[in-house]
């Protein structure tokens, strides 16, 4: 149907780009979005000239920087996840397939495989030792130390029942407070902090933040804020209380590996990430086959009834 540089577009692909977009902009613009917001010719035209170059982009980049996918990871993540969801929904796989996301079930797993090697581009770019890390760090730590950000890890023992601090009895802050100490004396004594954590701690915030949280003035508690600025980096706290229970908390270096994870890194780095896709897209050429516009006349007659049975 079309090339992108070297890669190949089948009629296929560009069906099912073409028909994910449109339900994509119906969703969040209304199903007469097209009589609303744009016109068909200039849809259709963003779709031939940015999104399918867009599908291409992430392959072709990744056979550009040497970056692969493995076949364990292909068959667990995309073969048996796809697989998984459409077969408890449909008999067939090739109507789940079809009716699910206008494409073959070829063209879906093709597609499941690029989001794959998105993932694993983004992680050669930007990890440590990627091109683009030492920036992105810079940037980051820039923003930190504009914000006087600090970075800990703590160890929660909340009020027994999950009560809160100002609903507690003196016998419920007693017993947090009595685990807490004792935490705090084998912390002291050196055990593995991230072990304790394992063991003890009780804040499930913990779990989507295990290098710890980075954060500034006025985004914690004021006693665990107040706590974590007092401390030297590699020191431990005395027992903490806020109305969460008994805290007991580590002060660790911003400056390390771990930064790739925080938000201010991943925003910063996105934001290059897309800049980068784009800019080598810019000087991407395209060529459509002969009679392209008849060729794909009927997925845009197939987006129109699905703009207009949906929208009923």
């Amino acid at each position: 149907l079309m090339k992108v540089n070297s890669y190949d577009v089948s009629l296929a692909e560009y069906r099912y780009n073409y028909m994910n977009y449109l339900k994509q902009t119906a969703y969040y613009y209304g199903y007469d979005f097209m009589n609303s917001r744009i016109d068909r010719e200039t849809f259709k035209g963003y779709v031939d000239d940015h999104i399918i170059k867009m599908a291409c982009a992430v392959t072709m980049l990744c056979d550009k920087n040497g970056v692969r996918i493995k076949r364990s990871e292909f068959d667990e993540s995309v073969i048996k996840g796809i697989y998984l969801y459409l077969i408890s929904k449909y008999e067939s796989l090739d109507e789940a397939a079809d009716t699910q996301y206008s494409a073959s079930v070829y063209s879906l797993l093709k597609s499941g495989a690029a989001y794959s090697l998105y993932n694993a581009l983004y992680t050669h770019l930007f990890s440590e030792g990627g091109e683009f890390y030492d920036k992105i760090k810079k940037e980051t730590l820039e923003n930190y130390a504009e914000n006087d950000y600090v970075r800990v890890k703590h160890i929660l023992v909340g009020f027994p029942d999950g009560v809160m601090g100002d609903k507690a009895t003196d016998e419920q802050k007693e017993t947090a407070k009595a685990v807490a100490e004792e935490v705090l004396a084998k912390a002291k004594a050196g055990a593995d902090f991230d072990e304790l954590i394992a063991e003890y701690n009780e804040d499930p915030g913990v779990s989507s933040n295990p290098n710890g949280y980075y954060f500034g003035k006025g985004q914690m508690v004021k006693e665990f804020e107040d706590a974590s600025y007092a401390l030297n980096e590699g020191e431990i706290s005395d027992v903490v209380e806020t109305v969460y229970g008994y805290h007991v908390i580590l002060r660790l270096p911003i400056d390390d590996a771990s930064i790739f994870y925080t938000s201010v890194f991943q925003e910063n780095a996105y934001a290059d990430f897309e800049s980068y896709m784009a800019s080598y897209l810019d000087t991407a050429e395209v060529i459509k086959a002969e009679g392209f516009d008849e060729l794909t006349a009927a997925v845009v007659e197939e987006g129109e009834n699905y703009l207009s049975s949906a929208g009923r």
